[in-house]
């Protein structure tokens, strides 16, 4: 029987693996030139992920397990707080290029996977729901997934259109909206005020 992989070793190389792509890209990411990068063989690659699926599988759980200790995910934070967190670090060069690797994460092992990784707690990652302090958690959920839908979508947009004026004010419109009309913590239920 052979050697299992060295967990801080894979651990470590994951870490430089996120560094990479974050200025590379994932799209075209492949052994040789990772390998090069990193100053280790193919075959240590091979060895500590199995494959580059599983490399890249373990790439997007790396990036998800970092997304959690962002400061936009800390507890106590209201929906709106949440919000401006986010669009803080988006606005911050370490924060975009976080984001564009995470969202290229994504398309990379195919939406339908991706999706596995994060769904469970899609709606509560952006608005900050405690889904024990809702009794209508149906609607509760429908505000998360439409609230999380429109934050992505303006991430998308603020990485891609170069309109970071319009992009910011898009933000702040939503955030202002959301201190007005959206209360996703109330202990009663998910209420819309207005």
């Amino acid at each position: 029987m052979g050697r299992r992989p060295n967990p801080q070793r894979k651990d470590e190389l994951l870490d430089d693996i996120l560094r990479f792509a974050q200025e590379n890209g994932i799209g075209g990411m492949s052994m040789r030139p990772l390998s090069d990068a990193l100053g280790v063989s193919t075959y240590t690659l091979t060895y500590q992920f199995g494959s580059k699926d599983g490399m890249i599988q373990a790439l997007v759980e790396r990036i998800h397990e970092a997304e959690r200790g962002q400061t936009y995910n800390a507890p106590g934070l209201s929906t709106a707080e949440r919000v401006q967190a986010l669009f803080d670090d988006l606005r911050t060069e370490e924060g975009e290029s976080f984001h564009r690797i995470r969202l290229e994460s994504g398309i990379a092992i195919g939406l339908r996977t991706f999706r596995d990784v994060i769904n469970a707690e899609t709606p509560e990652r952006v608005s900050g729901v405690d889904p024990r302090r809702i009794t209508d958690s149906s609607y509760s959920v429908l505000q998360g997934s439409l609230l999380w839908a429109t934050v992505e979508g303006l991430i998308v947009d603020w990485l891609s259109s170069g309109q970071r004026d319009r992009v910011a004010e898009a933000f702040a419109a939503l955030i202002a909206d959301l201190d007005q009309t959206i209360d996703l913590n109330s202990p009663q239920r998910s209420t819309v005020r207005g």
